[in-house]
């Protein structure tokens, strides 16, 4: 089944109701827009763009985008989040199917008020919040054969023990520390000697255990899309190579900051072949358990061999610039994929990772996130160099806080050679954009 054929098949089973959107980024949404029956899209930041008042995004109804990692929707405490929560109530007063980018407890308070009108194209959130928890996904994934960092897990209730712990790891090199549950990478640290241990080490789940693991280096690391459907059929999507704590896009060593579609198709076949069944395995697994639709793999490839990091049991930061690859390929995308998947669409017929590689147009992009000022979009009329696009830009006149996503800048070209650092020709304009198109706002009391 082709990709016309599969909207046309979603549109059909969808029929008279319509559909509805939820997300932090509003303009995750666009892969869908090609359904004639989406209808609103609520979202944190990044507006759709799509026409009327059917695009409500918090954004542009408080005039700032705020840092969405730090961000808690709370209506008991906000005029204005409580008049967002009684429209999204209203859109589900009829006829009605919703997809969330990644399920939540805001979206869930609305749905249940509505339930009688309304089937929802994804997992309840208590129950997706379980594939959050690395050390039992991990676990439970080494029993099926997959190849995993070799996490070891440590007791934070004995601090003296714990330290020593780290400390004789450290006799053979650096090592990771990680939190059993974390986004994006800002759960990971890098210590290299003693004295870079961190003066807390409580695991903040509660779960009285945290990870610690070897640094591989040098590595490179690795992301593949996916979505698996009910009978247990997995299809593959974009693979990349990841780009990890990049300055002026990461808070953070291992923080996510894009990914690089162009310069992938330069590995191994082997690799593909590797990431191809973890992916599969993992896919198979998250199906056992209940799990359907889209989610993604991030792996480590470290000397010739390919060692999973992390499932990700949901949409990706780099799935929308996937969707327009395969667009571009005229396939299915993930988002199409997930949403077919629950309204038990047959999977389309598949394309391994290794082909995908090789002909999915040349891409990348990166995140360009915000300082430690109050930005907002400036009037000088300076643009991007040629070949670069800006995409999710905050319209002018909006405060963007500290740490903020500015912009997923897009590329038709690949961006880095291994995932840790950006080509010197890159990085110089991409230091530069920030200063080119915005300027830091004056705040009462400065």
């Amino acid at each position: 089944m082709g990709r016309g054929e599969f909207i046309q098949e979603i549109a059909r089973r969808i029929g008279r109701r319509k559909l509805v959107w939820f997300g932090v980024v509003g303009g995750n949404v666009r892969p869908l827009t090609q359904l004639p029956q989406l209808s609103e899209v609520y979202s944190i930041v990044a507006p759709a763009g799509i026409s009327g008042d059917r695009d409500v995004c918090l954004e542009r109804l408080t005039g700032e985008r705020v840092h969405t990692v730090e961000y808690k929707l709370r209506p008991a405490e906000s005029a204005i989040e409580r008049d967002f929560h009684r429209r999204l109530c209203a859109s589900l007063s009829e006829p009605a199917v919703t997809v969330t980018h990644q399920a939540s407890p805001f979206f869930f308070s609305a749905y249940f008020l509505r339930q009688e009108f309304v089937q929802h194209l994804g997992l309840f959130h208590e129950r997706q919040t379980v594939f959050d928890h690395k050390p039992w996904v991990e676990s439970e994934l080494r029993k099926v054969g997959v190849t995993v960092l070799p996490w070891r897990y440590l007791s934070t209730y004995e601090r003296p023990a714990l330290v020593g712990a780290l400390e004789d790891a450290l006799r053979d090199g650096a090592i990771v520390l990680r939190a059993n549950r974390s986004d994006g990478g800002e759960g990971l640290t890098l210590v290299r000697q003693p004295g870079e241990i961190p003066s807390e080490l409580q695991d903040t789940t509660a779960d009285g255990f945290m990870a610690m693991a070897p640094f591989f280096e040098p590595s490179v690391p690795l992301n593949a899309n996916a979505c698996v459907f009910p009978d247990g059929a997995v299809s593959f999507h974009s693979p990349s190579v990841q780009l990890i704590g990049l300055p002026g896009s990461s808070l953070s060593r291992f923080g996510y900051c894009g990914n690089d579609f162009a310069r992938v198709r330069d590995l191994d076949r082997a690799v593909f072949r590797d990431l191809q069944e973890m992916t599969t395995q993992a896919g198979r697994w998250l199906s056992s358990m209940g799990y359907v639709g889209a989610f993604g793999v991030d792996a480590l490839l470290h000397r010739g061999k390919v060692y999973l990091t992390e499932v990700n049991p949901r949409f990706q930061g780099s799935s929308l610039l996937s969707a327009h690859l395969d667009a571009e390929l005229d396939r299915p995308d993930v988002f199409l994929e997930h949403v077919g998947a629950f309204l038990g669409v047959p999977a389309p017929d598949p394309w391994d990772l290794d082909t995908m590689a090789q002909e999915q147009p040349r891409a990348a992009q990166i995140s360009a996130r915000n300082g430690l000022e109050r930005v907002s979009r400036n009037n000088s009329g300076r643009e991007p160099p040629d070949g670069v696009d800006c995409w999710l830009l905050p319209d002018h006149g909006v405060v963007v806080h500290p740490h903020a996503l500015l912009s997923r800048v897009v590329v038709r070209d690949a961006v880095t050679e291994d995932g840790w650092q950006l080509r010197a020709d890159v990085a110089s304009w991409f230091s530069q954009l920030p200063g080119m198109l915005f300027d830091a706002v004056e705040t009462a009391g400065r």
